[in-house]
């Protein structure tokens, strides 16, 4: 009798997870219909109509108002609701986690003063090393976000980055990517592996909020990224990797906001910000060695996204990019949000 009760429990938990679409949203008309066959135990009390707005809002990136919907569910029991639930609280976190890091001044430097703005921290003892980066860019929000989002296209401008890759997508709002990064002596090459993910925090923050975290270190290792294998898993021996790691951890961030310049307001402008925190996993350089390289290397960046900035959608340009921020549906949805949230603003 028991082993029934539990064949009856994981056919109903199979047909409540195939409710559920691969981007984490669902399809409550399937749950509503099967909730006369689910176990006392796993009955939801929360309605159809509540999950599927915590899930419809956040699958369209509106973390915070996905969790101000979510604290207002009542539910008990249904493991499979709940893991997918949990995926919003997890999320919050995250943002609770950045806000607090990026807001925190405590053991920063100003490396360099000028456009970009940079920070660094390094506390003693520690293995993380923590940057924020600031800069203003008299471009509209979708042309800067490509810059970033095209990533395979980020060689083509950027001249510290190493054969990038975009490994998958999972949609439009996420990515995993691969890349190394330049280094001056003495230091080398280091190769990173990041997951992406933005939410819309126009509303709220008048910006749009990125994670970035390492896959590998992080715990986000899936089966079907190979890191140091050329023979795509097809059994061969395992290669040496061709450079030294280092993780981009948890708390690492993008703040995107879209501006409008007072003096012309026809005139569209974007403010980043990114705080990162990295562990270089192999050695920890001085600090005033890595203040010495970020004065390098950051005013270098800035100018040369301006500048590319300048020519790929100056007249006469081949580049890729205006022809995939033309195409593709991601830029249409960043450039309406925006206008809609100055609407309401």
């Amino acid at each position: 009798m028991e082993e029934e009760e539990e064949e009856e429990d994981a056919t109903w938990y199979d047909s409540l997870e195939n409710a559920f679409d691969m981007d984490g949203t669902a399809s409550l008309s399937t749950i509503v219909e099967e909730e006369e066959n689910v176990p006392g135990s796993m009955y939801m009390v929360a309605s159809g109509h509540e999950i599927q707005k915590v899930f419809a809002l956040y699958s369209n990136g509106l973390l915070l108002k996905a969790y101000d919907a979510l604290c207002k569910v009542k539910e008990e029991g249904c493991s499979i609701l709940k893991a997918k639930l949990d995926e919003v609280k997890r999320a919050y976190g995250r943002y609770q986690q950045s806000s607090e890091e990026t807001e925190d001044p405590h053991g920063y430097t100003v490396a360099h003063q000028a456009r970009p703005k940079v920070s660094y921290r390094h506390l003693r003892g520690s293995k993380v090393h923590s940057v924020k980066l600031e800069m203003d860019l008299d471009f509209p929000l979708e042309r800067v976000w490509a810059m970033g989002w095209e990533f395979d296209l980020l060689d083509t401008w950027n001249p510290y980055a190493i054969e990038p890759k975009v490994l998958t997508t999972e949609n439009d709002q996420e990515l995993t990517l691969n890349t190394a990064v330049w280094l001056p002596w003495p230091f080398h090459p280091r190769e990173l592996y990041v997951h992406v993910k933005w939410y819309d925090l126009l509303e709220e923050q008048g910006c749009f909020f990125v994670t970035l975290h390492d896959i590998e270190y992080e715990n986000k290792l899936k089966e079907s990224y190979i890191l140091d294998r050329e023979d795509n898993g097809r059994g061969e021996p395992k290669k040496k990797r061709k450079r030294e790691r280092a993780a981009l951890l948890k708390g690492s961030c993008a703040w995107v906001w879209p501006e409008r310049d007072p003096e012309n307001s026809c005139s569209r402008k974007t403010r980043v910000l990114f705080s990162m925190h990295a562990d270089p996993l192999v050695f920890s350089p001085p600090n005033w060695l890595v203040n010495f390289v970020l004065k390098l290397m950051a005013p270098t960046i800035y100018k040369t996204l301006v500048k590319a900035l300048h020519e790929i959608y100056g007249k006469g340009s081949s580049s890729e990019y205006p022809r995939r921020v033309g195409a593709k549906k991601l830029y249409t949805v960043l450039r309406e949000r925006v206008e809609k949230a100055e609407l309401l603003g």
